[in-house]
């Protein structure tokens, strides 16, 4: 897999509420766009300088690499925003009700976050 293209993507996901009931997830949207195509190494150090100028930290799982910009909350509509890095396999996609999920997540029922 080192021998592959490599890639930092940027995963927002939208998950809306069943009806009635803000614990219970309703349909999820993603939107996936590539920033930095590499080495696998390259995107690496790209992520890592990425996380080191806001401030943030790299989570890995031996895996997959990924800073979170926003994670979600425990109650419904939310959203959750990430910076991956991954075989540069997929290509940019935007569901088309995605927008308008991200907006009515973003403006969801305030809570704490999920820490994870």
């Amino acid at each position: 897999m080192n021998d592959l293209p490599w890639a930092v993507y940027d995963v927002r996901r939208a998950m809306g509420a069943k009806p009635g009931d803000q614990m219970a997830r309703g349909n999820t949207y993603r939107s996936l766009e590539l920033l930095v195509e590499g080495s696998r190494a390259d995107v690496l150090t790209h992520l890592q300088r990425a996380a080191h100028l806001l401030g943030r930290q790299v989570e890995t799982d031996g895996r997959h690499h990924r800073m979170w910009l926003r994670t979600r909350n425990l109650y419904f509509p939310c959203v959750e925003h990430a910076l991956v890095v991954a075989p540069a396999l997929a290509r940019d996609k935007t569901f088309t009700a995605f927008e308008a999920a991200w907006l009515a997540g973003l403006n969801g029922p305030a809570q704490l976050s999920l820490s994870f």
